[in-house]
């Protein structure tokens, strides 16, 4: 955020304290929404990410503490 001519367009990230073994699934999913689905928008992405990793019966709370800062409406290349 501070260097000239770089830093992030958007940032995926917990607001709270975060399961390591549980985020590596929701980044699984996150990944499988871009890589594999061929999603292109980067709020669809976590959005197809959170619902898979509900549907697995993941624990909830990590549900609530991501949080999406940037456009979701963003392209990824």
């Amino acid at each position: 955020m501070l260097k000239n001519d770089g830093g992030a367009v958007a940032v995926w990230s917990p607001t709270g304290l975060s399961a390591n073994n549980l985020a590596k699934i929701l980044d699984g999913e996150f990944f499988r929404a871009i890589f594999i689905e061929g999603e292109k928008r980067l709020g669809q992405s976590v959005r197809r990410a959170l619902k898979a990793y509900s549907e697995q019966g993941g624990e909830p709370l990590m549900l609530d503490i991501y949080t999406l800062l940037g456009d979701p409406a963003t392209q990824v290349h």
